[in-house]
């Protein structure tokens, strides 16, 4: 269930703030979906910047992380507070970009199957990309950089579950 007062921020600032600028939003990133293509994914994403406090100064830094690590990107994002008092983005993000760029997910399968989950990560070249690009927007070091990845999705559906999802996490936070 979606509660109206559960805001999610998009890639070029707007705010969703009702049902009815989230569905506008997703037919936004939805249109032209029709047969199976890379350009039409979408990842959730997790981002932890070590060091930043939960402060104003503290969210600055992650809005000009965000903007900058995932520019040309479709991007919808929250920012929590954790236990810790540090902050972490969850983003729902389109993994084709401006241009010809893409945004490429691989699976690292654990050594002896059955031991330990598979875990999902960003490919090299992706990865350092949007490392790069925070790093020169906020001055942290790479390593200060926490990416964790979700699940992908794909097309208008994708879109819909991913960011219900976000906004489902944000109730929850609210709430408890």
């Amino acid at each position: 269930m979606l509660r109206e007062d559960v805001p999610l921020e998009t890639h070029d600032g707007r705010i969703l703030s009702d049902r009815e600028s989230v569905a506008d939003e997703i037919k936004a990133w939805s249109s032209g979906f029709g047969k199976r293509a890379e350009s039409q994914d979408v990842v959730a994403v997790r981002l932890r910047l070590q060091d930043v406090a939960d402060t104003p100064e503290g969210r600055a830094t992650f809005e000009r992380a965000i903007a900058a690590g995932f520019a040309g990107h479709r991007h919808a994002w929250l920012l929590e507070a954790t236990p810790d008092g540090a902050q972490e983005a969850r983003l729902v993000v389109a993994m084709a970009g401006a241009g010809k760029e893409r945004f490429r997910v691989r699976d690292r399968r654990p050594e002896e199957e059955g031991r330990a989950p598979r875990e999902r990560r960003f490919d090299g070249v992706s990865d350092a990309r949007i490392r790069e690009r925070i790093t020169e927007a906020t001055g942290l070091a790479p390593s200060a950089i926490r990416l964790a990845l979700g699940s992908t999705s794909h097309g208008r559906d994708g879109v819909t579950w991913q960011l219900n999802r976000l906004i489902e996490m944000q109730m929850e936070g609210a709430v408890g």
